[in-house]
């Protein structure tokens, strides 16, 4: 009776632990109610809403209506899609705090809907899908639209949720802000046509900007004042007047971003290069980025291309190709941090004559080449041979040597101007110079070895090119037009705070490239946001944008990993052997003792 009454006990305090866990799981779901918990373990957080859309969910001052029009009968390829959006949409609801509203609307239910999507340009796709056995087409929607007050913005094909938040967040940012952005596209004295070699590009930032060509003739003309982003890419000997136009749109307080071809390619896509001139090098070496007539090379670090030899076709490194990886990027600005890797083919070096502000890369590529001179002295040692001498990597580059400021140069916050280095190649590369010889199957004998810089960006008050020169004569303006406009057009000598990039290649941005690498799109979008936006969506656009190449290891690391790689197996076996042995025995001991107690 005792036990009976026991196992009842035993079994009621059970049937109460129970109870009282499902009541706390109950009044958490009724306190987290609303609220998004979300565990996420990949690099960068990549499924996790960003802070910067958070920020700007933070600062809407209005209601935000997100419509989305999807089918309800999806293809069984879609089918996780819908829940995908939802669980995205719930995130920008949440943090939206009443001021985000999600609806989902099936447009095959009204005809009346399917009619206002062709007016918002949100068009009936087909999907293919296979029913009864048959392969059949199925027409869908999966379209967006974002409305706040009287704007409107449209997502019109949502094909998955790889860039969905920067998107969205881009959408509701443009429809949420009181002015636009336009960038303008330098034509004219170029080598880069914007509708034959920067498609791709344009439309990238039409999404978010508004993009028109900016022709400047002989220079008569001066750059709109709804200019925001100059965008000069492969400029070819540019007019001394054109010239002026771009100093004073800077001395306006515009913003740049010049992009350097060093060489110009035959053409048919032959391997010979001729120097191109820009006509901007002076212009550039005033405010204090100078590129050098030269082109990068790195073998230990560079990209694969393809060439055709006869009937064959083939891949190999390219040393003309330069590859960059995370250590060799700026980590200290969201421009860059979050990159993986870019590629610039045919770049030319630049060199800096402004003080370098922290996050310069240079000091963390010293910190592994003394590591990497360490682990290989370590292992010379322990080998009883004498460390290998150092060649060329303990030296530094000219290239290194003149970016940085020597002597009593002013501190940062006191000096007009600042640089900050985006990206360099390994420590393994060098430049050249003369006749450029593009062959890939050539030997390529290093030079001088350092770490180049690819891309910098100069911010603060710059002072005209033309202070103590004369305005060119093209544009200077008739004689009969000479008061009114010398009034309207007065020279400025100094700009406001304002900012230029400068890339010693242009290249990297076509259409043939960026089918390749397009995280080098990305780079150049994060810049325009940062000349605009400020910091608000790069850290989005930059999530899961590019391949992740395995990082750099040293020779002692290496010869490490194969060391592991070669015993690391048999001494698994034997540790697993001597610890089944150790249990066996252990095992026996006890049954032994047993045995002799009973």
């Amino acid at each position: 009776m005792t036990a009976w009454l026991g196992k009842g006990r035993r079994a009621g305090a059970s049937l109460a632990g129970i109870a009282l866990v499902a009541l706390i799981l109950v009044l958490v779901n009724v306190i987290l109610a609303g609220t998004v918990l979300r565990l996420d373990l990949t690099q960068g957080r990549e499924f996790t809403v960003s802070r910067a859309t958070r920020q700007v969910l933070g600062e809407l001052h209005d209601l935000v209506t997100i419509t989305v029009y999807m089918s309800t009968d999806m293809p069984p390829q879609l089918a996780t899609l819908r829940r995908q959006v939802a669980d995205i949409l719930e995130e920008y609801r949440s943090f939206g705090r009443g001021r985000v509203q999600v609806d989902f609307v099936d447009p095959a239910a009204d005809p009346e809907v399917e009619r206002r999507l062709q007016s918002l340009g949100i068009p009936q796709i087909m999907a293919q899908t296979i029913e009864r056995d048959q392969l059949q087409v199925k027409n869908i929607y999966l379209g967006m639209a974002i409305a706040y007050l009287d704007r409107r913005e449209v997502l019109p094909v949502i094909e998955s949720t790889y860039n969905l938040e920067y998107d969205l967040t881009a959408a509701i940012l443009k429809v949420s802000r009181d002015e636009d952005y336009t960038i303008g596209i330098l034509g004219g004295p170029v080598a880069l046509d914007m509708a034959r070699d920067l498609s791709s590009l344009q439309q990238m930032l039409q999404k978010q900007y508004r993009v028109r060509s900016v022709s400047l003739g002989a220079g008569d003309e001066a750059i709109p004042d709804d200019i925001d982003v100059l965008l000069v890419a492969g400029p070819t000997d540019v007019p001394e007047a054109v010239k002026y136009r771009i100093d004073q749109f800077l001395m306006r307080g515009g913003q740049a971003v010049f992009l350097i071809d060093p060489i110009r390619l035959t053409e048919g896509g032959g391997l010979q290069a001729f120097p191109l001139q820009s006509g901007l090098e002076d212009l550039l070496a005033h405010y204090g980025v100078r590129v050098r007539q030269a082109l990068v090379l790195d073998r230990a670090l560079c990209s694969q291309a393809s060439f055709s030899g006869g009937y064959i076709r083939y891949t190999l490194p390219y040393p003309y190709w330069p590859k960059t990886a995370p250590e060799l990027h700026n980590q200290e600005l969201p421009l860059t941090s979050k990159l993986e890797s870019l590629v610039f083919p045919w770049v030319a070096p630049l060199e800096l004559d402004v003080p370098i502000a922290p996050g310069d890369p240079l000091p963390r590529i010293r910190e592994l080449q003394a590591s990497d001179r360490r682990a290989r002295a370590e292992m010379a040692r322990g080998m009883g041979v004498e460390p290998p001498p150092e060649v060329g990597l303990a030296a530094e580059s000219g290239a290194e040597a003149d970016a940085r400021p020597e002597g009593d140069a002013p501190a940062i916050g006191a000096a007009p101007l600042r640089a900050d280095v985006l990206v360099r190649t390994s420590p393994a590369a060098w430049p050249i110079t003369g006749r450029y010889d593009l062959n890939p199957q050539q030997p390529f004998i290093p030079g001088e070895t350092g770490a180049q810089i690819l891309a910098a960006a100069l911010t603060g008050r710059f002072t005209s090119f033309y202070a103590d020169r004369p305005i060119p004569e093209a544009a200077t303006p008739p004689p009969d037009m000479a008061f009114g406009a010398a009034a309207e057009e007065a020279p400025l000598g100094e700009s406001p705070e304002t900012r230029i990039l400068v890339v010693g290649n242009a290249q990297f941005v076509t259409d043939s490239f960026l089918g390749q690498f397009p995280a080098n799109a990305v780079f150049l979008l994060n810049a325009v946001d940062w000349m605009t936006f400020g910091e608000q969506l790069i850290g989005i656009r930059s999530r899961g944008a590019s391949e992740r190449p395995l990082a750099q290891v040293s020779d002692g690391a290496k010869s490490r990993i194969k060391l592991a790689a070669i015993l690391g197996a048999p001494l698994l076996i034997v540790l697993a052997g001597i610890a089944r042995f150790s249990l066996r025995r252990r095992a026996w001991a006890a049954q032994e003792v047993a045995a002799r107690e009973a």
